[in-house]
């Protein structure tokens, strides 16, 4: 067995698409990272999603990946996989957090779909080609065309497994009918993740072999129940659970991400703000929000 399908079976379950904690300055608070990662491998989540689009991977310089990349990776150790978003509008820069991913030691690199320009599929193929090429590491897609404009179709997706280039992907597609696609028509080893937070349960059931999510920063009981109850094939209570879910997640999305820091805050993890353009959330919808989370016992 190669190492890369080594690495690729230890992928899956409750994955948590880490913030990235700042300093009231703005800067990567890595202290506070830290102590994040080990709250979460606390509560036994199964692996780490790293400067993606929770991470504020973004707005972060390659620098400060690099630093999230290697702070993440040293702390978790052994305890969880660690997958590491690289991608960026340009192959070089994408291939560089590649390189530097896999001499911290991560588990697998994921690589958004290039953003900003568009490109045709030829085009796709050389930049997750050039990915594939400059490391060892499993490759996945993250799909997430509501931030790039741009959604991987399916035969596009087989192409690259084809030329064994990726070995699953993240999908945020929010299109359950195109997840359900990419399991039915892609082989049966290749690892299709979920990244909406709306269907975890409905999405194993289908055949996704993990769920990452923002939410589980601050509340990941209720994602590893889902996947407990799914395990055990007691779908009642993982329904009940999935709905329970839906409704934390809109008392949260009144103010997205920034009430992920909130709610970590209210536990004892201090995690700062969000990076602006992110607003820090206001006393008065702090206050409401975290009083309606308490009354559905959400942590």
């Amino acid at each position: 067995m190669s190492e890369r399908s080594k690495s690729r079976r230890e992928i899956g379950g409750i994955i948590t698409a880490l913030i990235t904690p700042f300093t009231s300055s703005e800067e990567v608070d890595e202290r506070a990272l830290r102590k994040l990662v080990q709250f979460q491998l606390r509560k036994k989540v199964h692996g780490f999603f790293v400067c993606g689009t929770t991470g504020l991977g973004p707005l972060l310089t390659i620098d400060e990946r690099k630093k999230v990349a290697t702070t993440v990776t040293e702390e978790t150790g052994d305890g969880a996989a660690v997958v590491i978003q690289v991608g960026m509008p340009d192959t070089k820069g994408t291939v560089e957090l590649a390189k530097h991913a896999e001499e911290a030691g991560a588990g697998a690199v994921a690589c958004i779909t290039p953003y900003y320009y568009k490109v045709d599929e030829a085009a796709l193929i050389e930049h997750y080609e050039a990915v594939s090429k400059a490391v060892s590491l499993p490759v996945f897609v993250y799909n997430i065309p509501s931030h790039t404009g741009v959604n991987l179709k399916t035969d596009t997706l087989m192409k690259l497994v084809e030329k064994h280039l990726v070995v699953g992907m993240k999908d945020s597609s929010r299109d359950f009918l195109q997840l359900v696609e990419v399991i039915e028509r892609l082989p049966a080893d290749f690892l299709t993740v979920n990244g909406t937070e709306s269907y975890v349960l409905p999405a194993f059931l289908v055949g996704a072999r993990g769920a990452v999510s923002a939410i589980s920063n601050a509340i990941p009981e209720i994602f590893l129940g889902i996947y407990d109850s799914f395990r055990r094939g007691d779908f009642r209570e993982g329904l009940e659970l999935q709905r329970k879910l839906n409704r934390i997640r809109r008392i949260t999305d009144r103010a997205p991400l920034s009430s992920v820091y909130e709610v970590l805050r209210e536990r004892g993890i201090e995690c700062g703000n969000p990076r602006r353009p992110f607003r820090p959330m206001g006393r008065v919808e702090r206050t409401r929000m975290l009083a309606d989370l308490k009354r559905l016992r959400a942590f």
